[in-house]
């Protein structure tokens, strides 16, 4: 498996015995390094944790109410029977999506 942290203390070692030093002092400076970036990596994932549900809720609440209005029966959704409300219905599904989508990548971060 690839991992960057094992990099890390591959790269101090080969360094450690070109240079010499402390290997101790190192070695704590980098576990303390790895251990605050996975730190981090939580920090961030619970505060995008918010963005993914308010998304989620977002893309959910217009289809949930268009499918309650269709199943009250035809007669309350008559944006079916013209093409202008067949045609406002997929420009809103393709905005919902297109909203579902920039929310995706504004809280999709790489740490």
């Amino acid at each position: 498996m690839r991992s960057e942290e094992l990099g890390y203390v591959g790269l101090v070692a080969t360094l450690q015995r070109e240079t010499g030093g402390s290997t101790a002092e190192v070695l704590d400076r980098i576990t303390q390094t790895i251990r605050e970036r996975a730190e981090l990596k939580r920090l961030v994932r619970g505060l995008t944790s918010q963005g993914r549900l308010g998304g989620a809720i977002v893309t959910a609440i217009p289809l949930g109410l268009t499918q309650y209005s269709w199943s009250l029966g035809p007669a309350t959704s008559p944006t079916l029977a013209s093409s202008f409300g067949v045609m406002c219905i997929v420009a809103g599904v393709t905005m919902i999506t297109a909203a579902w989508i920039v929310i995706r990548k504004i809280v999709d971060m790489k740490v």
